[in-house]
């Protein structure tokens, strides 16, 4: 099982089963999901990833200022990293929205066909995407901090 799998897994209660399904590659299969093995989370994990790890460079190595040494400052940049994030995550799955089957749609009361996954959904991944993002950081944190000249002991 792919690592982002299990790490967004841990968040589906906050986007939904529906997305879940969708983004871990499920194409229908007459009325029924099945996956292709085609998941979006790892993409979307990566670039979560790698936005954190060249942040958390940028900050303890390039700007490195002995007046950034502030656990506040640290907390600015976290949130910084998520609110990237959040937008990344709400329009990467807004985006794929156009091509959910007919399995994941169903008739409203005009028989016009509408998403289980919904425009909220989304947004609710791009809060999971926020977390996600803010675990990465953390853990960069603790991997690199050791080396910055000013900044090491930030945020402890």
């Amino acid at each position: 099982m792919n690592p982002f799998d299990v790490i967004y897994g841990w968040f589906v209660s906050l986007f939904g089963n529906n997305l879940d399904s969708f983004l871990l590659g499920g194409e229908c299969d007459g009325l029924e999901v099945v996956e292709t093995g085609s998941d979006l989370y790892t993409g979307i994990g990566l670039v979560a990833l790698a936005i954190a790890v060249v942040i958390m460079v940028v900050y303890y190595y390039v700007i490195n200022s002995s007046k950034l040494n502030k656990w506040w400052h640290w907390v600015i940049v976290l949130l910084f990293i998520g609110v990237i994030n959040l937008f990344i995550g709400y329009g990467w799955t807004s985006g794929e929205l156009a091509n959910i089957g007919d399995c994941l749609m169903y008739l409203d009361g005009d028989n016009a066909t509408a998403s289980l996954i919904t425009e909220s959904d989304c947004w609710m991944f791009g809060l999971a995407n926020f977390f996600v993002s803010g675990i990465f950081f953390i853990i960069a944190t603790f991997v690199g901090k050791w080396w910055s000249t000013s900044l090491r002991r930030t945020p402890f």
